[in-house]
C-alpha cells in the first residue's frame, strides 16, 4: 500500500488583496478556495489524511489547483463552461470529503447549506425540504451529530447538484442572449453594407406632405433628394450610442451576484447596442415614410436625434432580459463565492 501524496503545494497563490493581470475572477476564486482547503487539511491528523477520504480530497484539490491554474481558456470551453464547472465540481467534492473528515468543518457548513436551499432551491422541488433535515442535524448533540455527517455530506452533494443546475440555466441563457446578439449584429451589417454599395436600397428618404413622390421632393438623411451610402450606418451608429446609454439601468441594478460564474453582463450590454441600432433604423424608417402622422425636420441632425433616441428606448424592450438575468443571478449566486469574492477584490 503506497502512502498517499501531501496536500498539493501551492507556491503561486495571488495575494488576496490584488488581482493578477489576465487572470479570471473564477480562477483567482478557485485558487483561493483550494488555498484555503489546503490549509484546513493540515490540521487534520495524519491517519485521516490516509485513508479513502482524505485521498478524494487530495485529489479533488489537486484537480481543481491543475485547471484553474495550467490548463488554457478557448472559446469552446468558454461557451460551454467545462473548465470552470470542472473547477468547482472538484471543489466541492473535496468540501464534501473535508466535512466527511472534520466535525468542525460540518457544522460550519450546515449556515451555508441552508442559504444555498433557499437561493438555488425553487420552493416546488423536495430537495426544499432538506432544510428541516439540516436543522435536525445542527441541534443534534455530538455523537449524533457525528454519527449523522455522512448524511451531511450526502445533503451537500444533493444541494449543490441543484446549485449546478442553476448554473446551468444562467450559461445557457447567457449564451442564448449572446447568439441573438451576434445574428442581429450580422443582420444589419449586411443592411449597411448592401446600402452602401446600392444606396437606393434601404433609402432612408421620405415626401413632403402634399407633393408627388419624385426625385425631386424627396426628403433624405442630410435633407438631400438622393441617399447617400452611409446614412443607414449613420443611424445604426447613433442607434448603438443610445443602446449604450441604457446600460446604465442594467449596471445600476447590478449586486454581488454580478460575480456569478456565468455573468451575463457583457452579453446583455452586447444585445442593447445591437437592438438599440436595430430599433433606431427602423422608427427612422417608419417616421420617413409617413407611416405615422409625425413629422421630423428635414436635416440629418434631427434624424439622428430621433436614431438615438429609439435606440434608448430599446430598453423598453431588453428590460425583460435584464428582470430574468436577476432572477438567475440571485439563484446562482453563493454566500461562500460572494465573501471569496469581496476578499478578492
Amino acid at each position: 500500500m503506497t502512502t498517499p501524496q501531501s496536500p498539493p503545494a501551492l507556491p503561486d497563490v495571488p495575494d488576496r488583496g490584488r488581482r493578477r493581470a489576465g487572470l479570471a475572477t473564477w480562477e483567482l476564486t478557485v485558487r483561493l478556495r483550494v488555498a484555503d482547503l489546503v490549509a484546513q487539511t493540515k490540521n487534520l491528523e495524519p491517519d485521516k489524511l490516509a485513508g479513502p477520504d482524505g485521498v478524494a480530497v487530495e485529489e479533488a484539490l489537486q484537480e481543481a489547483w491543475a485547471i484553474a491554474t495550467s490548463e488554457r481558456g478557448t472559446l469552446g470551453t468558454w461557451w460551454s463552461g467545462s473548465r470552470v464547472e470542472r473547477a468547482w465540481n472538484a471543489i466541492h467534492r473535496a468540501e464534501a470529503g473535508l466535512l466527511k473528515l472534520d466535525p468542525h468543518v460540518a457544522r460550519a457548513m450546515i449556515p451555508r447549506l441552508q442559504s444555498r436551499i433557499e437561493r438555488a432551491v425553487t420552493k416546488s422541488d423536495k430537495r426544499r425540504e432538506y432544510a428541516n433535515t439540516l436543522g435536525d442535524i445542527a441541534t443534534a448533540p455530538k455523537p449524533k451529530f457525528e454519527a449523522r455527517v455522512p448524511e451531511l455530506a450526502q445533503l451537500y452533494r444533493q444541494v449543490y447538484a441543484a446549485n449546478d443546475e442553476r448554473q446551468q440555466a444562467l450559461r445557457s441563457f447567457r449564451n442564448r442572449i449572446v447568439m441573438t446578439a451576434i445574428v442581429l449584429t450580422g443582420v444589419l451589417v449586411v443592411l449597411a453594407l448592401w446600402h452602401a454599395l446600392s444606396p437606393e436600397f434601404l433609402a432612408l428618404c421620405g415626401t413632403d406632405e402634399g407633393a408627388v413622390a419624385n426625385s425631386d421632393v424627396r426628403r433624405c438623411v442630410d435633407g438631400g433628394s438622393s441617399p447617400h451610402p452611409r446614412d443607414v450606418v449613420l443611424v445604426l451608429l447613433l442607434g448603438t450610442l443610445g443602446g449604450l446609454l441604457s446600460v446604465g439601468f442594467t449596471l445600476g441594478r447590478a449586486s454581488a451576484g454580478r460575480n456569478a460564474l456565468f455573468d451575463p453582463t457583457p452579453a446583455q450590454i452586447a444585445l442593447k447596442a445591437a437592438t438599440g441600432a436595430a430599433t433606431a433604423l427602423i422608427a427612422v424608417l417608419l417616421l420617413q415614410s409617413s407611416l405615422f402622422a409625425i413629422t421630423v425636420e428635414s436635416s440629418e441632425a434631427s434624424v439622428l436625434a430621433v436614431a438615438g433616441i429609439f435606440g434608448f428606448a430599446q430598453h423598453l424592450l431588453t428590460r425583460f432580459v435584464d428582470v430574468r438575468a436577476d432572477v438567475l443571478l440571485g439563484a446562482a449566486k453563493t454566500d461562500d463565492d460572494a465573501k471569496t469574492h469581496d476578499d478578492a477584490a
